[in-house]
């Protein structure tokens, strides 16, 4: 802020950047792996925590899980949605002025429900592992083997440096990156 009042600009700017950058970068991960590549990936970067009792199989199933849920619902969202627009009820947040008392009971009609149901297929998902005897990480072999190549290990360690980098390196000012912005 420049003492002013006047410095929302700049934090609304540098707040939009940062959000589409990581929205960017889940989006190049989550295109460019499998669900199974990433739950294989975290697992292995877990391993070694194992030694401190961090269950290293069980986070990346969790992981892989939620990964596996979000789609759901999301069309479960929608559906919910569009059953309430059909009852009549408001689904959007048509306010001139914010209140949160008023928003939290426009969006119960719609988080119920779709808590409800995320519950219900949560227990339908333990009931399933539980029928096919899941027991856990332990003792379990993988059926793909993955290897590490050479590229594996160049890769994290031109990442480590592109971040030392970015981290060292002082950053012009919003100004000077976006002179139209006339401040």
């Amino acid at each position: 802020a420049t003492g002013t009042g006047q410095g929302w600009p700049i934090v609304l700017v540098m707040g939009m950047i940062k959000i589409l950058a990581f929205i960017f970068l889940t989006s190049v991960l989550t295109m460019t792996a499998t669900t199974t590549e990433m739950t294989h990936g975290i697992e292995l970067l877990l391993k070694p925590l194992e030694v401190i009792k961090v269950p290293a199989h069980e986070i990346a199933l969790t992981n892989m899980i939620a990964l596996r849920f979000v789609p759901t619902l999301a069309e479960e969202l929608e559906r919910i949605l569009k059953a309430q627009a059909s009852r009549g009820g408001d689904v959007a947040l048509r306010q001139r002025q914010w209140n949160p008392f008023k928003a939290a009971r426009a969006i119960l009609p719609m988080v119920v429900p779709l808590f409800i149901n995320a519950l219900r297929r949560a227990e339908d998902l333990v009931l399933a592992m539980e029928s096919r005897c899941y027991m856990g990480g332990k003792g379990r072999t993988k059926f793909v083997q993955f290897t590490a190549k050479p590229l594996d290990y160049v890769v994290p360690v031109l990442a480590i440096l592109l971040l030392v980098i970015v981290v060292a390196t002082p950053w012009p000012s919003i100004h000077t990156l976006v002179p139209f912005l006339g401040l």
